[in-house]
């Protein structure tokens, strides 16, 4: 399990280490705020939710949960909390 960085358009950028590595699916969180996860979820795939409320937030739009393997998939992802959304960029470290 490899750690990540997911990048906004606008250059922000998130860091996600693995929760623990015996843990299948596993699950990642993001370094500076640990509520902050992205699992798998039958019929969503990878996704972030969140902490609040449970809903999901983010997922990749490149492709589909099918297609998706054992971690979250490369490229694009999208996120909405409330009224806004932003585009990233998910890439291995």
């Amino acid at each position: 399990m490899q750690s990540f960085t997911l990048t906004r358009t606008d250059g922000l950028e998130y860091r996600f280490v693995p929760r623990n590595s015996s843990g299948t699916p596993a699950e990642y969180i993001r370094t500076d705020n640990a509520d902050l996860t992205i699992g798998w979820e039958p019929g969503w795939g990878w996704c972030a939710r969140d902490p609040g409320s449970g809903r999901i937030a983010g997922m990749s739009l490149d492709l589909p949960a099918a297609l998706q393997g054992g971690q979250p998939p490369r490229g694009r992802w999208v996120s909405a909390k409330g009224e806004t959304s932003y585009v990233y960029e998910l890439r291995y470290e």
